[in-house]
């Protein structure tokens, strides 16, 4: 299998080229956001059934369990919050310091609404 001669650092740079991550946030207050989840995501740019061989080896290999979405014509691979945060943990070590941003789950964050900067 080719996914068996992918290694941590692969998986980073296919995350970092083909990977997002998306903090989901409501409102708190009238003048302040509160993240509540957290979603990765990882495009393959594959069908179901490919799709479906990454996730099993995901699963297998590092315990970690996506599952598989069709967006926008697209079929890809998404997770929530504490899934994500053992994937980040898996492959943080080799994300590009420009790249950082797509590793930084927020949940539980206050921010004011204006600037949407932390407070606290």
């Amino acid at each position: 299998k080719v996914l068996d001669r992918l290694s941590i650092e692969g998986i980073a740079i296919w995350y970092m080229d083909d990977g997002s991550l998306y903090n989901v946030k409501y409102a708190n207050t009238e003048t302040t956001y509160r993240f509540r989840t957290a979603q990765c995501t990882l495009n393959t740019y594959l069908s179901e059934k490919e799709n479906e061989v990454i996730v099993d080896w995901f699963k297998k290999k590092h315990n970690i369990i996506w599952r598989i979405v069709k967006d926008k014509g697209f079929t890809r691979l998404q997770m929530g919050t504490q899934e994500a945060r053992k994937f980040i943990a898996l492959i943080k070590d080799f994300i590009h310091p420009t790249m950082m941003y797509k590793t930084n789950i927020r949940v539980g964050e206050v921010i004011d609404r204006n600037t949407l900067q932390p407070i606290g």
